[in-house]
């Protein structure tokens, strides 16, 4: 895996799955909101044992189908 010189982190392209938090951040909503788009059938969960993940293409459609209503 490759990781950035700066913060010793791995590159997003090199993420698969993201956490909750890391979701809510990255398409800047609360975390009520991201469960909203959820129980909507608008982001779909990924469950590792008890954790939710969430595929970051995932979320990059999600924002492509909002931007073209």
């Amino acid at each position: 895996m490759r990781s950035n010189s700066i913060d010793n982190q791995p590159e997003k392209a090199d993420v698969l799955l993201v956490d909750v938090a890391e979701s809510c951040r990255r398409i800047d909503c609360s975390r009520a909101k991201f469960y909203d788009l959820v129980r909507r059938g608008e982001i779909k969960l990924v469950k590792l044992g008890r954790a939710s993940r969430v595929r970051p293409a995932d979320l990059e459609r999600l924002v492509e189908r909002l931007a073209a209503e």
